[in-house]
This record gives structure tokens, C-alpha cells and sequence, in this order.
């Protein structure tokens, strides 16, 4: 009974921790990456980029992360300097109902991005992307308004790729990689030597008298 006992708790025991594991990874998949939504609205009368309520000055984004533009209070389209610039940084979703990509000529200035669409609804999406990995720390990704112009701005700024959690894989060596030093091997113990047995000396033959 006492070993049933053990093998019950033991197959308790793994699947509590396979059950805490599996939460921690699916925790960490969530945390690594975002949807940011930027809105085009008309606040007080001044039309402006919105994440939120706050102005899309430097919206803070990760690789990985999804952007998506709406035309939510007046008539947008996001547009970038050159389509260089932007899929540099991002990776475009296309077809599935989303406006085209193309050449917009923006107050006789050649960009690259979407035409102005009118709002509907919750909002129209004007172009939805995904972070690209390896982006550089700290780049700048201008864009603005096909309707309004460059007096509708904002900009990505993106920051470092997320972190893998304590325990999440296996750390690269210190030494930047490489072949690890062979681990280190232990002499062997000197086997014990059973020290010898004095021999019995022979009695010494009493004197007859």
C-alpha cells in the first residue's frame, strides 16, 4: 500500500508541474507579442493619429508586434517616404479586403502606401503589418495622412526584440559560442590496500633441565 501510495503522488506531482510549464509557455508566447492600433480621428476639429486617445508621436512597438492603421473619424490612408523605408521594417498583410499598397502622390510628393478610404463602421482598416525580427533597436519609421497630408503624422519607434523567460531555452555559452570545454575527468580512487598480516613466530622451545 505504501508504494501505491508513492507512484499516486509522484504521477500527481508531474502532471502539476507539466500543467504549471504549460501555462508559463503559453503565458510567455502571449506576452511576446502586441496588436497596437492607430486611428485616424478628428479631435477637436484637428484631424490626428490615435493609439488610445494619445497622439501616435512615437508609438512604441516590438518585432513581432501587429500595427494596424484605421480610418475611424473622417476620411484616411497611411502613407510612407518610400516603400523601402516601410517594408524594411514591416511585413504587409495583403488581399482579404484590405485597401492596396501602391504609389500615392500626396501634394505632388511621390510616397508608397494606400489611398484615403472612408470610415465605416468600428473603423476601415488601411493597412494591417507585423514587425519585422532583427529590426534595429531605436529605428524610426515615419508615416502619415493621404487625405490630410504631412500635417497628419506619426511615427514607429521600435524597441529591442522581447526577452525569452527565465528557464525558456538553453543560454548561449559565455564564450559566444563554441565547443564547451570536456568536463573535467575525476582520478580514480586508489583501491585499498589490506595492510599484511604479521606472520606468527614459532614458539621458542623451553630449556630442559
Amino acid at each position: 500500500m505504501r508504494r501505491a501510495r508513492g507512484v499516486s503522488d509522484f504521477r500527481t506531482l508531474a502532471s502539476v508541474t507539466l500543467a504549471g510549464l504549460a501555462w508559463m509557455c503559453l503565458g510567455a508566447e502571449g506576452s511576446r507579442a502586441a496588436t497596437v492600433q492607430i486611428d485616424g480621428v478628428v479631435s477637436n476639429g484637428k484631424v490626428m493619429w490615435s493609439v488610445a486617445g494619445a497622439p501616435a508621436t512615437s508609438v512604441a512597438v516590438n518585432p513581432g508586434d501587429t500595427v494596424i492603421w484605421r480610418a475611424v473619424g473622417g476620411k484616411h490612408g497611411v502613407v510612407f517616404d518610400t516603400q523601402a523605408a516601410a517594408e524594411a521594417a514591416l511585413q504587409f498583410e495583403t488581399g482579404g479586403g484590405l485597401p492596396a499598397l501602391g504609389s500615392q502622390d500626396v501634394d505632388g510628393e511621390k510616397v508608397w502606401g494606400t489611398a484615403p478610404q472612408n470610415p465605416a463602421g468600428q473603423g476601415t482598416v488601411l493597412a494591417r503589418a507585423t514587425v519585422k525580427a532583427g529590426v534595429a533597436p531605436n529605428t524610426q519609421l515615419g508615416f502619415f495622412c493621404s487625405q490630410h497630408g504631412r500635417a497628419m503624422s506619426g511615427a514607429l519607434a521600435v524597441g529591442a526584440a522581447p526577452t525569452p523567460s527565465p528557464g525558456g531555452g538553453t543560454p548561449p555559452p559565455p564564450d559566444g559560442g563554441g565547443t564547451p570545454p570536456p568536463p573535467t575527468e575525476t582520478p580514480p580512487v586508489p583501491s585499498k590496500q589490506t595492510p599484511p598480516v604479521p606472520s606468527k613466530q614459532p614458539p621458542v622451545p623451553g630449556k630442559q633441565s
